[in-house]
């Protein structure tokens, strides 16, 4: 698959900022009690977890999981979409960012796990984009991982 430009990942990322949340909220009325409780088991494994391959099979799991009530199959499918369009992007920005940012994708997985098991899709929602347009910022602060060196359209 080739690279994407830094801008075309730029728009995706803030597409990812607008309908994950969407996904997420029409997801949380679904969501069981067991699957809050695997959520919890895939973060705790998360945390415990050094190797980037396994944290992104975790990190898919843990957020796909998150939108797996969501009954709306168009949206459904346009967030799997994104995520695999994206894929190649969190794996570098694992890379760069390193153990030294871990503590804030845990932290932000775990109010967001909070806001779902209070069923509070209002912080879920808020807590989720920030969490997307996080990982877009710091990205675009790399531009050596662009197909075009990051270059805007």
């Amino acid at each position: 698959m080739p690279r994407l430009g830094g801008h075309e990942v730029d728009v995706i990322y803030q597409m990812r900022e607008r309908l994950e949340p969407l996904a997420l909220t029409e997801s949380i009325p679904h969501l069981t009690a067991g699957d809050h409780r695997r959520l919890g088991l895939i973060q705790d494994k998360i945390e415990a977890n050094t190797d980037i391959g396994e944290f992104l099979a975790l990190d898919r799991e843990f957020h796909l999981l998150t939108y797996s009530g969501c009954g709306i199959e168009q949206l459904s499918s346009m967030v799997v979409r994104m995520w695999n369009a994206t894929q190649h992007y969190r794996r570098a920005f694992m890379r760069l960012t390193g153990p030294s940012r871990r503590w804030v994708v845990n932290a932000e997985h775990r109010l967001l796990l909070d806001a779902i098991e209070r069923r509070d899709a209002v912080d879920a929602e808020r807590y989720l984009s920030g969490h997307i347009r996080r990982t877009r910022v710091e990205l675009s602060q790399h531009p050596e991982v662009f197909g075009d060196g990051g270059k805007r359209g």
